[in-house]
């Protein structure tokens, strides 16, 4: 059994869950009120430099999840 309560489990897990079309899930997540339920901190989305779209979300015993898409690279200059 994890112990999800406990800070050595929490300062150092996270998960990172990649899905085709992160806006719709943000959007469903936000929209259905599941982060209020689950008391669930749902960052805004941003697109980061190494070519993926994220949000980030803290559950209530601070463990981090990342939900990303890949998104084209950028063009070399």
């Amino acid at each position: 059994m994890q112990a999800f309560d406990q800070l050595s489990f929490i300062k150092y897990f996270q998960m990172h869950l990649l899905v085709e079309e992160v806006d719709g899930w943000h959007s469903a997540v936000v929209n259905a009120g599941i982060a209020k339920q689950l008391r669930i901190r749902v960052d805004a989305l941003q697109d980061q430099s190494w070519s993926m779209r994220e949000v980030v979300l803290f559950d209530h015993s601070g463990v981090l999840r990342r939900v990303v898409q890949n998104t084209p690279a950028a063009k070399a200059a």
